[in-house]
């Protein structure tokens, strides 16, 4: 199970016992509503003093029955929020050190492509300085030709990691954003929005990438 995954059903399963729990509570309040009339109406016939205080006992006894439940409801959602709140920063905070790695390796691969291009350019130099020399073009042998060819596929291939590793972090950036909003539906008590985003599922992963050494 992925980060957001985990988010959306410790949400879902609170969301759910919180509306059996309100319905409890809802059940208790029209009980104590019931006993209440009852005693108003024992008030006004004078009825025996001991029953309507019986009433009045058993109406204190539901308030606070209610109450216990609202408490109960009330710690479970704080317990919940924590919860949901410190895998969300996980995720972000595991965004974030994806994204540096990414972008060290980004740097990396850089600078290995600028290092051939200025070892091309000093070659190219190197041509004009012999051929004035001697009139003539210099001849590689066969292993130079074979190293240029392997350090030229190498820039491709470094080229090509680059922009995958950018599209990554252009995605992950999106993820982090998506997350964050989740935080804020969270913290101001949208919980439904979370449970109903049809992106929420979007987990943060990356692509397994093979970075040269």
């Amino acid at each position: 199970m992925n980060g957001l995954e985990e988010i959306q059903e410790y949400m879902q399963k609170f969301i759910c016992e919180k509306q059996e729990i309100q319905q409890q509570i809802a059940e208790i309040e029209k009980q104590r509503t019931q006993l209440a009339e009852q005693r108003n109406r024992m008030k006004k016939s004078n009825s025996n003093c001991a029953e309507i205080d019986g009433l009045g006992r058993q109406i204190s006894e539901l308030g606070n029955q209610s109450q216990e439940i609202q408490n109960q409801l009330d710690f479970k959602f704080r317990a919940v929020k924590s919860q949901v709140s410190t895998i969300i920063d996980n995720l972000i905070a595991e965004g974030i050190r994806k994204i540096r790695i990414y972008n060290s390796a980004i740097q990396e691969l850089e600078e290995e492509n600028e290092k051939q291009k200025e070892r091309k350019e000093k070659y190219q130099l190197q041509k004009q300085e012999f051929y004035l020399r001697f009139g003539r073009m210099p001849e590689l042998s066969e292993n130079a030709i074979n190293q240029n060819k392997e350090q030229e596929e190498q820039c491709k291939n470094n080229i090509l990691q680059i922009s995958e590793l950018s599209r990554q972090i252009d995605e992950i950036k999106n993820q982090i954003s998506q997350v964050a909003t989740m935080k804020k539906n969270i913290n101001n008590g949208n919980w439904n929005l979370v449970v109903e985003e049809e992106n929420a599922s979007n987990v943060i992963e990356i692509e397994p990438l093979y970075i040269k050494e």
